[in-house]
């Protein structure tokens, strides 16, 4: 897929449905510190949802994002490749001209002060039933949290080394696809926001956090160094990429799907699913993913699409 050939307008509009993916994401930690990683999974293909329409360019050239959430449901499997899987399709007359895949695992920056409503299994079992306040004496909802984020800030449910740590690194080494990390942060760092909430938050300037990516290999190799089962900081996985200002603790989410993945810089090429067993990942109810996105972008018939 060359850089080249596909138009300006393409470039822009993915960048600017994915940065509106990273502003909505980041708009709701600020509003809810709290938020479960898997409810920020769900922010962000829910946003993707809107642009499902197919878009007519002024090249002519047409895109269309379509989104499927399956959710967590660990009963079934343990979700420990990642969490978003994204497909990338270029096509034209009828056929398909060129396919990617990269594949997402997402951490959420957890406060240095303040709890996370992680979700585990018995949340599951309970059902809507934790809605329901219970106990001898209910806590008022005006007693006041306070949740700061710092470099120092921590990628809590990100353990150096553990169980899924090992399975992307050989699951990468096996098939070949790569894996990278979604780190979910307050727009700007340091941070911190007091609940019950006074005015909603609002997101200003240019984000130092925000949505990032970082390739799983670069990240392995700057944290093996750190102990097992540590979580790295917000500081350990910044200073990592080319570019260092603009790209301090990953490249943006729009800047990687736009720029990198549909520029053909980052991602695998793949010709048929069979070849990179993607139907373990995409198309049983039981794959080590929780959503997947696909990209579909059309160029007109009569262009001359040279392939390299």
């Amino acid at each position: 897929m060359s850089h080249n050939q596909i138009p300006d307008d393409v470039f822009d509009y993915i960048s600017k449905v994915f940065r509106a993916c990273n502003c909505r994401v980041s708009k709701k930690i600020s509003a809810v510190p709290n938020s479960p990683e898997g409810s920020l999974d769900l922010t962000l293909i829910e946003q993707l949802s809107q642009f499902s329409s197919p878009k007519i360019l002024p090249s002519n050239w047409v895109v269309r994002i379509d989104t499927h959430y399956l959710g967590g449901l660990r009963q079934y499997h343990r979700w420990e490749i990642a969490d978003i899987g994204i497909l990338l399709f270029l096509r034209q007359a009828g056929q398909l001209v060129r396919n990617k895949v990269i594949l997402l695992q997402s951490k959420r920056l957890y406060p240095d002060s303040g709890d996370i409503l992680e979700e585990d299994f018995a949340d599951y079992q309970i059902g809507f039933a934790h809605l329901v306040p219970s106990g001898p004496t209910i806590s008022s909802m005006k007693i006041a949290h306070v949740f700061s984020f710092s470099e120092s800030s921590k990628y809590g449910a990100f353990r150096i080394r553990d169980k899924q740590w090992r399975a992307i690194k050989d699951y990468q080494h096996q098939r070949n696809i790569p894996v990278y990390y979604l780190f979910y942060n307050p727009w700007i760092i340091p941070f911190e926001q007091t609940l019950p909430l006074s005015v909603h938050p609002t997101l200003r300037g240019d984000p130092v956090g925000g949505c990032r990516i970082i390739p799983a290999k670069i990240l392995f190799n700057r944290l093996q160094d750190k102990s097992d089962n540590s979580s790295p900081r917000f500081l350990d996985v910044c200073d990592l990429l080319p570019d260092s200002r603009e790209n301090y603790c990953g490249w943006k989410l729009e800047y990687f799907v736009s720029r990198l993945l549909l520029g053909c810089i980052e991602g695998r090429i793949f010709q048929n699913p069979e070849e990179l067993d993607l139907g373990e990942l995409f198309f049983r109810r039981s794959g080590p993913i929780a959503a997947a996105i696909g990209i579909n972008v059309e160029m007109p018939k009569h262009f001359d699409w040279i392939d390299s």
